[in-house]
C-alpha cells in the first residue's frame, strides 16, 4: 500500500469529527444541567450561609435552625418547631460543618478549620438536604 492510500484508509479526520459533535453535545447538555442547578440555589436563604459559618466556627446553631426553617417555608414544608434542630443537625452532619486545609495544617493557623466556601457549601447543602429528605 503506497503513503496515499495508507493516509487516506487510516484517517482519523472522521473519528476526529465524531468526537467534536459529542463534545459539543455534551458541553451543551452540561450547560443547560448547571443552569438548572443554579437555579435551585434560589431557595436558599440569603442568611443561611452567614449562619454556617457561624456554626463552623462556635458551634452555635441557632441561626442555622432559624435559616433553615426559612429554607423549609420557602418549599412550602411546614414543621414544627421540635422537629427543625433535629433535621438541621442531621443535615450538617451529613455535610460536615467545617473542614481543614494543608494551609491551615501547616501554617499553624489559630484555628485549624474553618467553614467552607459558599459555592461548595450551596452545591453540598442542596445535594444532601435531597438525599436525605427528598429521595
Amino acid at each position: 500500500m503506497d503513503y496515499n492510500d495508507a493516509i487516506i484508509k487510516y484517517s482519523i479526520s472522521k473519528e476526529e469529527s465524531i468526537l467534536a459533535k459529542l463534545k459539543a453535545e455534551h458541553e451543551s447538555a452540561v450547560k443547560d444541567y448547571n443552569k438548572t442547578l443554579k437555579a435551585c440555589y434560589a431557595f436558599i436563604p440569603e442568611g443561611m450561609y452567614k449562619a454556617y459559618q457561624v456554626k463552623a466556627q462556635t458551634f452555635d446553631d441557632t441561626e442555622f435552625n432559624k435559616e433553615f426553617s426559612k429554607f423549609l417555608e420557602g418549599l412550602g414544608i411546614e414543621v414544627g418547631t421540635a422537629i427543625v434542630p433535629k433535621w438541621a443537625r442531621k443535615l450538617t452532619s451529613a455535610i460536615g460543618v467545617s473542614m481543614a486545609t494543608q494551609k491551615t495544617l501547616l501554617t499553624g493557623a489559630e484555628s485549624l478549620t474553618k467553614a467552607m466556601s459558599k459555592t461548595m457549601f450551596n452545591k453540598l447543602f442542596m445535594a444532601t438536604f435531597i438525599d436525605l429528605f427528598i429521595k
